[in-house]
């Protein structure tokens, strides 16, 4: 007895103690991120972005989305390492023309070669429609570049406001002067560019005022960068919203039927992901009728889970036999085939539908307060003839009156 109690001891304290645990809560905060970020997690296929990267994860999963990052393969996205110069030009030209597919278009029309002196070795050579049109775009132009090496803050954070700045249609460079307690050891050849990516709001340095030009960025340093820099925000999923499609007019108005709040309107967030069982799909889905959830902070929405049509079928059929199974009242007759001590009894009812009988047994609950009509509880026997009213949950019945027939 005394070890059964240690046991339950030990037991009840390793509970605590794991509830407790920084595991522990770290699986739930990682929980509270995937309520705000589901679809984003869904659909990001990186298995090592783990519980400490979680804080870059809707970065890469809204750039993932959009086609501007790919991963390393293998379902790796390799976030701690360092980001080579040759991955930061691939990813400031996604960002221009917003996607991998529309850099690849406008790479192919242009002509010209990587330049001699900028050679490409076999595992680079994948760069070589980037560098191409880096340099008919004069983006590289005055940038060391090297496509294996590992780029540093100062190169990659310039380069990117230059691209994001050409994007924008402006010609000559910025005059801004970088705010950091080390500025002055930033290149004067990227200084105006930090300087104005820290003006536009998007760079803001290490907590104790310091850029550290020199040091190389992460994969998700850069990733978190070029999203800052894109004005993406964090998509911040307070409220889930139930119901079915009343109408959608493009590009991002969405208005759902709800049983409880009638018609919501909600717009579409630019990145917004919709979501058919685990694929993602495009408005489309969003056809009258269909039945959708919608996570939203206050009238935009981050995403929405669509039913697939074969799973709204079995989900209607389902709610059609709760909704059967739900407590009605009924008036069954029918004959005792079985006999409890008195409770409960079986009463087999005779049904006809279309002309076919069947039999269906139903258990009867008799309760403390059941009324009898024509003879007591003493009375029941087996092939009695009885009138059962009651609540009924599916095909149990909890007698409020039973009346005995032709006793």
């Amino acid at each position: 007895m005394l070890q059964r109690k240690s046991l339950a001891l030990l037991i009840a304290l390793a509970l605590v103690w794991a509830a407790a645990s920084p595991v522990a809560l770290a699986d739930k905060g990682k929980e509270k991120e995937k309520e705000k970020y589901g679809a984003f997690y869904q659909l990001t296929q990186f298995a090592d972005l783990d519980e400490g990267d979680s804080w870059g994860l809707p970065f890469v999963a809204q750039l993932y989305v959009q086609g501007l990052v790919k991963g390393e393969g293998k379902g790796k996205f390799n976030p701690k390492a360092s980001i080579k110069q040759g991955e930061v030009l691939a990813l400031v030209l996604r960002a221009m023309y917003g996607g991998d597919e529309e850099v690849q278009k406008v790479a192919a029309s242009q002509e010209g070669k990587a330049s001699s002196d900028l050679k490409l070795t076999p595992p680079t050579r994948w760069v070589a429609p980037y560098l191409n049109l880096a340099e008919q775009l004069g983006l590289l132009e005055g940038f060391p570049f090297k496509a294996d090496k590992a780029a540093s803050r100062e190169w990659a954070t310039a380069l990117l406001a230059r691209g994001l700045w050409l994007a924008q249609g402006k010609t000559g460079s910025p005059t801004d002067v970088p705010r950091f307690q080390d500025a002055d050891k930033i290149d004067s050849l990227y200084s105006p560019w930090i300087g104005w990516a820290q003006a536009q709001g998007w760079v803001s340095g290490y907590p104790d005022g310091s850029f550290k030009p020199k040091a190389s960025i992460s994969r998700l340093e850069f990733t978190k960068l070029v999203a800052a820099g894109l004005g993406m925000t964090l998509p911040d999923a307070k409220s889930v919203t139930q119901g079915v499609v009343k109408s959608f007019k493009a590009p991002d108005q969405l208005t759902v039927e709800t049983k409880k709040d009638g018609d919501k309107t909600f717009t579409l967030a630019p990145y917004a992901v919709i979501l058919q069982g685990k694929k993602q799909v495009t408005p489309d889905a969003l056809v009258p009728g269909a039945k959708v959830k919608v996570h939203h902070d206050g009238e935009l929405a981050f995403w929405v889970e669509v039913k697939a049509p074969k799973d709204q079928e079995e989900e209607e059929a389902e709610d059609q036999e709760e909704e059967e199974d739900q407590d009605h009242a009924v008036v069954l007759t029918g004959t005792v085939a079985a006999l409890g001590d008195p409770s409960p009894l079986i009463l087999k009812v005779v049904q006809e539908n279309d002309k076919v009988k069947t039999e269906v047994l139903y258990i009867v609950i008799l309760e403390e307060d059941t009324q009898y009509v024509g003879g007591t509880v003493e009375d029941l026997k087996l092939g009695g003839s009885l009138q059962v009213e009651g609540e009924a949950t599916g095909l149990k019945v909890e007698a409020k009156t039973v009346t005995f027939v032709n006793p």
